[in-house]
Parts: C-alpha cells; structure tokens; sequence
C-alpha cells in the first residue's frame, strides 16, 4: 500500500469533502502551501490515480466588471456569471448544470457564448476518483 505525505493526505482530504473541483491555486490557498508544491502533489495524486483533472471554467476578470455595469446580458449567462462569482472558484458543466437546473445543452452553448466573447477562461481543476465497490 502506498504511504501519503501530509501535502497529499491534506489535499486528498480536501478533495474528497468537496462537492465541486478545485484548481490547483484554490487547493494552495485552503492548505497554505506554495503553488508549486500543490502542483508536485496534484501530480502524484494523479499518477497514482486518486484524482481526474476536469475541464472547468473560471470568470475572467472582465468578467467580474461586467457583473456590475449595465451591460446587457441574458438570464443565462447572467446566471453563470453570478454562480461562479458567489461560488469563490471555478466549476464544471455538470456542476453548472446540478447547482442552476439548466439542461445541460443550453448551459454548454451559454459557457461556451461566455467564452468567446472574454467572460470566462477554460481551468484545469481537480477531483476525487470516484471508487466503486
């Protein structure tokens, strides 16, 4: 059996609790480690397969202005936009989808329409592997 140094039982631990996927920078800020030694063990974690790397998305920081003017935006994306800012991090389609009951088409088309157009920028983050019995 392998043996966990504290950095990867910590951010395993993390990982596990969380009901969404983190990045690397949001894992070093809750462990108040440097990014670097987050990145060494997010890739130890990965090679010996207790975590997935997710495709995610983040609000860019044009993004966060735009929340407060009065640009016109629809319900949507407005709504993508908003649950990104309250939510602190990044999240995944699936978590968008769970967390807005968009139907997963239109959440995809509106994330991407985001994407375009300099609202958000695409993020790897991490996630517990799922463990099956």
């Amino acid at each position: 059996m392998t043996e966990l140094t504290a950095a990867q039982a910590d951010a395993l631990e993390i990982l596990s609790e969380s009901p969404a996927a983190r990045t690397a920078a949001e894992l070093a800020r809750l462990l108040d480690e440097s990014p670097y030694e987050i990145e060494d063990t997010l890739a130890w974690l990965k090679r010996h397969r207790f975590i997935v790397g997710v495709a995610a998305w983040q609000l860019t920081t044009g993004a966060t202005y735009m929340l407060g003017s009065t640009h016109q935006l629809t319900d949507i994306e407005l709504d993508v936009l908003h649950e990104l800012s309250e939510s602190g991090g990044v999240r995944t389609i699936d978590e968008l989808v769970r967390q807005l009951g968009v139907a997963p088409e239109d959440l995809s088309e509106t994330v991407h329409w985001l994407s375009a157009n300099g609202y958000l920028q695409p993020v790897t983050a991490w996630r517990r592997k799922p463990v099956y019995y």
